[in-house]
């Protein structure tokens, strides 16, 4: 059985990365009306709340991934552009590249950010020139260009020490925050950054809302993540409703987190038309 409803308007913006991951799930079922499934997990309450399912539908198969206010990325219109953080294992000879933890480096000395640039675009034996450089609150970025291909732009990124650490993530450990007294703001936009360059950032993947709490302890932030699956047998595709927390020590600057699946609903596009299942 079907419940029909007409496509709401959306508040959501579509973020310009496209970075490809896969990903095999269990399929739960949910009501038409949106409540909690039976079989759902208990979770932490989010500050924000969802939208409706046919909205958070509608944001899916739109290829809406971010809501208003989100992280977003420039990119100008006047040729292409990748972005690279530098790894340290960026820093090793191509060939015999050791077996060791990966990290993406942070660094306070540009001449230093310059340096590993440079190390690099010689590794790879391009002939790309240095054309720009900019910083932000949370990173060195460097644009490099080949005279031969002038349309298209390398950027190197660097975080910077002063804010963030990475050399210690791994796993539900995605960093140190290196900032002294640092506040909620500070914690959104580090959050939301790190989302922005994960495999998340795909195509059947959307944050419908970003907010944060916070007490004398920790800062909490938490994205609500909805996620499509697809199924090759039957009318209806799978939503799953996801809470993404990230905790902030405000003594140690641990920031960790994870990631809670909430409860599902069933769903189908036809025609450009888009229908809750039950």
């Amino acid at each position: 059985m079907l419940c029909a409803a007409s496509l709401p308007a959306l508040s959501v913006k579509q973020s310009p990365w496209r970075i490809v991951s896969t990903g095999i799930v269990a399929l739960v079922l949910g009501a038409c009306s949106g409540g909690q499934s039976a079989n759902a997990p208990a979770v932490e309450s989010a500050a924000a709340s969802w939208p409706a399912d046919i909205t958070v539908a509608a944001a899916l198969y739109q290829d809406q991934r971010v809501p208003e206010g989100f992280y977003q990325e420039v990119v100008p219109d006047d040729g292409f552009y990748s972005t690279r953080h530098i790894r340290n294992t960026d820093l090793a000879p191509t060939a015999g590249r050791p077996a060791v933890h990966e990290y993406e480096l942070s660094s306070d000395d540009f001449s230093e950010v310059l340096g590993w640039s440079q190390q690099v675009t010689d590794q790879e034996n391009a002939a790309r020139q240095l054309v720009d450089t900019r910083e932000t609150a949370l990173f060195h970025e460097l644009h490099r260009v080949d005279p031969a291909a002038p349309e298209f732009t390398r950027r190197h990124r660097v975080y910077k020490a002063s804010v963030i650490d990475r050399s210690l993530a791994d796993g539900d450990q995605l960093a140190r925050l290196t900032k002294p007294g640092f506040s909620a703001d500070d914690v959104r936009q580090v959050v939301e950054y790190l989302w922005t360059f994960s495999f998340d950032n795909n195509y059947g993947t959307a944050i419908v809302a970003s907010s944060t709490t916070q007490t004398a302890d920790q800062v909490q932030h938490v994205l609500l993540q909805a996620e499509l699956k697809v199924t090759a047998s039957g009318p209806c595709d799978l939503v799953e409703l996801y809470e993404r927390h990230y905790r902030a020590d405000r003594l140690s600057g641990e920031l960790s987190h994870d990631k809670q699946l909430v409860r599902a609903f069933s769903v189908e596009r036809e025609a450009g038309n888009i229908r809750l299942c039950q």
